[in-house]
């Protein structure tokens, strides 16, 4: 998943060519409103989404692709740090060591902490990241996807909000 998200960030977020590249990775086309755009990949055998807000909408492109979704409830608040743990353990055999790591808190509850693993690579900046990007279906850990050198802030999902 983390080559595909660089793969679009190194095309520049177009959506043309972020099209070519989810055809290329077998990516099914959901919604495609010709520069927001959503496909559906399969992980460990269940259907998890990839959003692209392509450059043409002028507002600042990015990717992301949700992971895992877990309950808010103590067992499914564990589940998502154990996930998030073996994800970005996956991740740095590939990516490497993260460039930043650390716990952030989001404004929507108040003592609880979120993980986040940030790596800034040449073709693209990519996030690792536990949140509440939707609420509908708790919470989740999501692998966000910014242009070379992003300056970046958590949580994540507020860039998707600019």
């Amino acid at each position: 998943m983390a080559e595909g998200l660089c793969a679009v960030a190194h095309a520049g977020f177009a959506a043309a060519s972020t099209r070519r590249l989810a055809a290329q990775a077998g990516w099914k086309v959901l919604d495609d409103d010709g520069v927001v755009l959503n496909f559906q990949f399969m992980l460990d055998g269940e259907p998890r989404v990839v959003a692209v807000e392509a450059r043409e909408t002028g507002c600042p492109p990015l990717a992301f692709a949700a992971l895992a979704y877990f309950d808010e409830t103590g067992p499914g608040v564990a589940a998502m740090h154990d996930a998030f743990d073996n994800i970005r353990a996956a991740l740095a055999q590939t990516l490497g060591a993260p460039t930043f790591t650390g716990r952030h808190q989001d404004e929507q509850r108040t003592g609880w902490d979120y993980g986040y693993a940030w790596w800034s690579r040449p073709d693209a900046s990519l996030v690792l990241v536990q949140d509440e990007f939707d609420i509908q279906f708790g919470l989740d850990v999501s692998l966000w996807a910014f242009p070379a050198s992003t300056t970046f802030a958590v949580p994540v999902s507020r860039y998707w909000e600019t």
